[in-house]
């Protein structure tokens, strides 16, 4: 009898879990709809009873036994669903606005969050798993999730929002392919291990595809290679999951409300503030020498500017490539995003060198040539305003001696009349007057 109600009591609590969860299904679905959210699917599994499946679920466990295998699962697109967001979208029918300031080349501001979580959803949910990389993703896919951002968010409308968006999505798929390798991938000796586990939310053919690349070769020489790469840097991110980009707004927001309040304007620049922000521990400590010794330098860059400039006027970008020095493709200190003033690393720097003096030299013997042609010009016009006005003086000299000699034949002309009339000619007058 007391094995008999026991067995009773677990199938009241079985049939109960099972109850709840269809409860649960239900209005899983009712408050979805019409959310434009993808919903869940659910598939009976017919290698199992519906007390064994649910006794799985309850208890989390991949697979019923030793045999079973990626092909006996479901094929599902994933369990991330959104709910709050959906929720909060159906409160407010109106799609979220994005920021995406220019200089920073991220999604800041309010809405972020919930864009950073979708676009990861999205990612899940249309992204396939056998390729290579994101730069071998076919160009359609990629189109249809961009599409899908767009019918989600209000973006603005800068030319530069569409590579952001794109370089979202494709952090989330290196996120979510780092997470599967790293989880579950390297979890199992074997790869029958892996296969006989394959993650609930995943295309089992994309997993065991998954399997063989990763276990290829070439792709974990190429991985080795990269950690031990990565394991050089001195500069890495310690932000937490907010981005450098959110700390900065938030930061510059800060600022212009104590602005507004007490019309007070920060001690230190803008660079300053930010390391200081991203760089130090909670107790006020710095993260690592490193960061502290940059500050220091950054300290001096800002007094050299008081001292010689009177103020300083460099921005976050400006000072932070003088102190951390230049990298190709990015602006170390101020995360993804952010476009470096020059590119093309210390070998491109050198090139650009060069280019820049042959330029250099090319314009001075163009710029002299051009002075000198103007200097020849300038001399010729100076000689012929010379020539012109030289002649302009003969030509008046001549008309002043013709002047001269007609007032003379007149003079004589008047004083043979006069002697002809019997009066005196004064003769000195006359030879005075000539």
């Amino acid at each position: 009898m007391a094995g008999k109600f026991k067995t009773g009591g677990s199938k009241n609590r079985v049939d109960n879990q099972t109850m709840h969860r269809e409860r649960a299904a239900r209005s899983l679905h009712i408050n979805i709809e019409g959310t434009g959210e993808h919903q869940l699917q659910t598939e009976p599994n017919i290698t199992n009873s519906p007390i064994e499946q649910t006794l799985m679920d309850a208890h989390n466990v991949p697979n019923s036994s030793s045999a079973a295998s990626c092909s006996e699962r479901k094929r599902t697109r994933g369990k991330t669903i959104g709910l709050k967001w959906a929720k909060k979208r159906k409160e407010e029918k109106a799609k979220p606005a994005i920021e995406i300031p220019e200089d920073l080349r991220r999604v800041v501001g309010t809405n972020s969050q919930q864009f950073i979580t979708e676009t990861a959803q999205i990612i899940r949910q249309n992204a396939p798993l056998n390729v290579e990389k994101w730069s071998k993703m076919p160009p359609h896919i990629i189109d249809r999730m961009v599409k899908v951002v767009n019918e989600k968010f209000t973006l603005p409308k800068d030319l530069h929002v569409l590579g952001v968006i794109v370089r979202q999505l494709r952090s989330h798929f290196n996120s979510w392919r780092y997470d599967l390798h790293r989880f579950h991938y390297k979890k199992y000796k074997t790869d029958e291990q892996r296969r006989a586990h394959c993650p609930a939310d995943i295309d089992p053919d994309h997993w065991n595809w998954l399997i063989d690349y990763w276990s290829n070769p070439q792709f974990k020489r190429i991985s080795e290679a990269n950690k031990a790469n990565r394991s050089k840097q001195t500069m890495v991110a310690r932000v937490g999951t907010k981005s450098i980009a959110r700390n900065l707004i938030e930061m510059r927001k800060e600022v212009e409300k104590n602005m507004e309040e007490d019309n007070e304007a920060p001690e230190e620049p803008e660079y300053m503030r930010l390391w200081g922000k991203v760089r130090k521990k909670k107790d006020g400590t710095w993260v690592d020498t490193d960061a502290a010794d940059k500050y220091i330098e950054m300290q001096t860059l800002h007094e050299t500017q008081l001292r010689e400039k009177g103020e300083d006027i460099l921005t976050t970008r400006e000072a932070y490539t003088i102190v951390l020095k230049h990298r190709s493709g990015y602006v170390r200190g101020m995360g993804p995003g952010p476009e470096p003033l020059e590119r093309g690393g210390v070998r491109g720097q050198r090139l650009r060198e060069q280019i820049r003096e042959d330029i250099e030299a090319e314009m001075t013997v163009r710029i002299q040539a051009e002075v000198e042609a103007r200097m020849a010009e300038k001399e010729a016009e100076v000689q012929a305003r010379i020539a012109q006005r030289e002649a302009d003086a003969e030509a008046r000299l001549t008309q002043r001696e013709a002047r001269l000699e007609h007032m003379e034949s007149q003079m004589q002309a008047m004083m043979q009349h006069l002697a002809q009339m019997g009066m005196p000619i004064p003769m000195q007058s006359t030879s005075t007057e000539k």
